[in-house]
């Protein structure tokens, strides 16, 4: 495993957006998402993970890695956020392109270019990681995180 710092992109802020109480607790749940990913070293982690499937020759220096590393991120976050719509596969295409929101969240909203997700990006995403391997990650992080607050 290799030490690198990932700089994150730097990206417009959300939007506000005021009247629709619906909107806003989900727009609240995305940034807590967001915040438990970042903070808790959960997304380190099954990003780690992921990162064991790709041939070493697909990282074999520091940008291939550091775009590999991009690309995992990217896949984890629109399973999460695709989950958490319960969108097909090309449903949740069509709301990505057209939803400041979900780009903020899967990474993808920049002030230099945004690139659309398709379909079968996501497809792809969805194989990238064990589905065990995530459930045990969040029971993991959920004990060390139920335990320090106890405390």
């Amino acid at each position: 495993m290799k030490n690198l710092t990932i700089q994150n992109e730097l990206s417009p802020e959300l939007p506000h957006i005021y009247g629709h109480i619906d909107y806003r607790r989900f727009r609240d749940e995305l940034l807590k998402i967001d915040e438990i990913l970042c903070k808790g070293g959960l997304e380190d982690n099954l990003i780690n993970a992921a990162m064991a499937s790709f041939a070493d020759s697909d990282i074999a220096n520091i940008r291939g890695y550091a775009r590999r590393w991009k690309y995992c991120q990217q896949a984890l976050r629109c399973n999460i956020c695709r989950h958490l719509t319960g969108d097909s596969f090309r449903d949740f295409s069509i709301r990505l392109s057209d939803s400041i929101l979900f780009q903020w969240f899967v990474g993808i909203h920049r002030f230099s270019k945004q690139k659309a997700v398709s379909k079968s990006s996501l497809e792809r995403f969805s194989k990238l990681f064990d589905e065990k391997l995530i459930a045990d990650t969040l029971r993991q992080w959920q004990s060390t995180f139920l335990s320090d607050e106890d405390k």
